[in-house]
């Protein structure tokens, strides 16, 4: 029972890491990482949503959700996970990447608007602000920052609360 739970430490571990480092090393680590299982003849296939807007709309916002959006095929999760693990040096136990009860945490519609920005109108800040908010302990949200967020295109309750969750699941969870 134990192991459906690895997933917060695990989370929580990254977060903290992207929210030590600036928006330039997710960005290059973001690039590293192996997201889909197809392979591409041509540079312009196949990329995947977290990057097709350039660099400065890599947000950590869009980084977990898009994450959490990869554990809906096995063959992706087992891809993924253990080389977000390697590229951001996380401590924490490997996920349990055959338990079917892990991935219980939220996930995001395979299809579905897994970004947080606007395209190219959004301002990145926002969302570092308020990803470095949550992350900090004790957790500090500024209102202000929150209906920012809220105001982004493609950006709902639900939505952010799912990522809020996955982002500091023992603050959310109270």
């Amino acid at each position: 029972m134990k192991e459906i739970y690895t997933w917060v430490d695990w989370f929580s571990e990254l977060c903290q890491k992207i929210a030590n480092e600036d928006s330039g090393d997710l960005v290059k680590k973001a690039k590293l990482v192996p997201w889909s299982t197809k392979p591409s003849t041509d540079e312009s296939e196949d990329i995947v949503s977290l990057l097709r807007f350039g660099d400065k709309n890599i947000d950590p916002f869009s980084f977990i959700y898009f994450l959490a959006s990869r554990n809906n095929w096995p063959s992706v999760r087992k891809q993924v996970y253990p080389a977000i693990k390697r590229i951001f040096n996380l401590s924490v136990s490997d996920i349990p990447l055959d338990i079917a009860d892990f991935w219980v945490f939220p996930t995001p519609q395979p299809r579905g608007g897994v970004l947080f920005h606007g395209g190219d109108t959004s301002n990145p800040n926002v969302l570092w602000n308020l990803f470095r908010q949550v992350v900090r302990d004790p957790v500090n949200i500024s209102e202000n920052d929150f209906k920012k967020a809220l105001k982004i295109k493609n950006v709902g309750v639900g939505k952010l609360t799912q990522a809020l969750y996955l982002i500091s699941p023992h603050y959310f969870s109270q």
